[in-house]
């Protein structure tokens, strides 16, 4: 398609979302809560206008954590804007183990009609994350965990509580050797 033939009422084209940006209180802090919890690779490290790290959380999708700007915290009575990530029914129980051992609090969990179940947690800056299973079997549902806040109770940012001194070292440790191994590449 050339730009002369391109319409208004055609399709999009676009084939997925690349990144998405977060702004923290401290990137290298937001940076070793997703490699913790998601369990994913530093990808970028900049230091321009100001700093940023970059967190490969599937194939298709960053998270690129910056430094304050001086505007976009979130409160923490918002529920959107969030962040869904998609997992499989294989998956929903690894979540659930995973979030518990990192002592991330579960905030609110949905069964819907459709048969999807969902997973809402935030970040220790206060980002509301969800993660989603599409077709999650009626089992699985039974064995999601109690939520740790009362319905409609809003919790504050985990702020200084994550992580715990009990996983503090091995978040620090999985943050830095992830972090060395992007250096590294880069030469």
């Amino acid at each position: 398609m050339t730009l002369d033939t391109a319409s208004a009422k055609a399709p999009s084209r676009i084939l997925s979302l690349n990144h998405t940006t977060l702004p923290c209180r401290d990137p290298y802090a937001a940076a070793t809560f997703y490699t913790a919890v998601f369990n994913c690779d530093v990808e970028q490290e900049e230091h321009h206008n100001q700093t940023f790290l970059g967190m490969r959380i599937c194939p298709t999708v960053m998270v690129d954590c910056f430094g304050v700007q001086g505007y976009g915290q979130l409160s923490v009575e918002q529920t959107h804007p969030h962040h869904a990530f998609e997992i499989g029914p294989e998956d929903v129980l690894w979540w659930i183990g995973n979030l518990q051992y990192w002592e991330v609090p579960f905030e609110a969990r949905a069964r819907r009609r459709s048969g999807s179940v969902a997973l809402y947690f935030r970040d220790m800056d206060g980002h509301h994350l969800e993660v989603t299973c599409p077709s999650c079997p009626d089992e699985l549902f039974d064995r999601l965990p109690p939520l740790d806040y009362k319905e409609g109770e809003h919790r504050t940012p985990m702020n200084d509580q994550w992580p715990t001194p009990e996983r503090a070292e091995e978040a620090r440790r999985q943050f830095e050797t992830k972090l060395e191994a992007l250096r590294a590449r880069k030469g």
